[in-house]
């Protein structure tokens, strides 16, 4: 009887010893779930902010490019004239949608101006990506345009020419453009013309902008 008692609490106390540890396992695997909640929950709030970060970035640019570019638009065109941008999702991607309006006709861009004239989508994309530039990091900040106004006439490449060099001013961009409009190069610090020589290209000072 006394051996049976014996076996009996020796039974007892392993199963009491692994209760234990069961017990310990369940308390340490709860602290890990409040710890992986807790976790979670500054993700959540991590990714809430730059959400709303970059909702707050992306909102303050598109103000700031249709500001711009419509400022550009009735520069070169008159009043009347703005530009739209549509944030959307296309294709599982990120797309934006550019439009203007002239005069309540509201047209989407494409690569021939959306039936707005070539010169339209020359002043929307060369301006557009001079407040982008602006936006970015980089500390000494120039662009080239290539043939920035060459579906202007010449007296929208006069307008153009003096809007663009108002604004690289402000916004402290070095502008250089290729060009074949010699009312734009009118208005530049400096002027260069490229000839073709048996030695081959050569750059040449146009006097006439450094003497104004």
């Amino acid at each position: 009887m006394n051996l049976k008692i014996l076996e009996f609490e020796k039974k007892l106390f392993v199963l009491e010893s692994e209760n234990k540890k069961i017990h310990e396992s369940i308390l340490s695997l709860n602290t890990d779930l409040i710890d992986l909640k807790e976790k979670e929950s500054l993700a959540d709030d991590g990714l809430t902010f730059v959400e709303t970060l970059i909702y707050d970035r992306r909102n303050s640019l598109k103000q700031n490019v249709e500001k711009l570019v419509t400022d550009a638009l009735v520069a070169v065109y008159g009043d009347g004239h703005s530009l739209i941008l549509d944030y959307g999702v296309k294709n599982s991607r990120s797309n934006v949608v550019i439009s203007v309006n002239k005069h309540g006709v509201i047209r989407e861009l494409d690569g021939s101006g959306g039936g707005m004239g070539g010169g339209v989508g020359d002043v929307v994309s060369t301006v557009a990506k001079i407040i982008v530039l602006h936006f970015t990091n980089k500390v000494d900040k120039f662009l080239l345009a290539d043939e920035p106004g060459k579906h202007l006439n010449e007296e929208r490449a006069i307008s153009f020419g003096e809007f663009l060099k108002k604004i690289s001013e402000k916004l402290k961009i070095q502008l250089i453009v290729c060009s074949h409009h010699n009312v734009i190069k009118m208005g530049a610090d400096k002027s260069y013309e490229i000839l073709d020589t048996p030695e081959g290209a050569k750059a040449r000072e146009d006097k006439r902008c450094s003497e104004k």
